[in-house]
């Protein structure tokens, strides 16, 4: 289990590159606002795992 938790954490960083711009990550322009755990408001699920943020809820973040 902590094999791959440190597995995805590597990806994520890997991913993100050094200043967190998501590399090779294609998602959909649909709005389906999802709320991630660090209070950010995604478009939609896609763009939420390719920032690797996890669900909060679904819909915009309340400010």
């Amino acid at each position: 289990m902590r094999m791959l938790l440190v597995a995805t954490m590597f990806l994520c960083l890997f991913i993100h590159g050094v200043f967190g711009a998501p590399a090779g990550c294609l998602c959909t322009r649909e709005y389906d606002p999802m709320c991630g755990r660090n209070g950010r408001t995604y478009a939609n699920p896609c763009i939420l795992r390719c920032a690797c943020v996890r669900l909060r809820h679904k819909g915009p973040c309340r400010t």
